[in-house]
């Protein structure tokens, strides 16, 4: 079995395959309304409604806009001097570390586990 992930800045998605099959794609994503998405992407972005929540993020189709919604996280893993500079001075991102500043999070791959 392969199982194989896109982590975007504005979608992502996952698919697998075993041997030779044809890869099928993760559908059914939760949204708002807990009507589950028929697309094969989801949107990257998190939602931490207060620090004391935040081991419970909503993700995902179930995010709406909000300031406080965590998305761009993808740039954070990359050194700052690895970035383009219309990506390292962009206020997406400055939003991005501000939010992971909140959650008291040093690595943003941390930022994507629950406990």
């Amino acid at each position: 079995m392969v199982i194989a992930t896109e982590l975007g800045n504005i979608s992502s998605g996952v698919a697998w395959a075993v041997g030779n099959s044809e890869p099928k794609f993760v559908t059914g994503w939760e949204t708002q309304s807990s009507i589950l998405s028929s697309e094969m992407n989801v949107h990257s972005a998190l939602y931490y409604k207060g620090l004391r929540n935040r081991n419970n993020p909503k993700w995902g189709f179930q995010v709406a806009d909000n300031p406080e919604v965590f998305t761009w996280f993808k740039h954070l893993i990359d050194r700052d001097k690895d970035l383009p500079a219309d990506i390292r001075f962009s206020p997406e991102l400055a939003n991005a570390a501000k939010i992971m500043r909140k959650l008291h999070k040093k690595n943003p791959l941390r930022s994507l586990e629950t406990t």
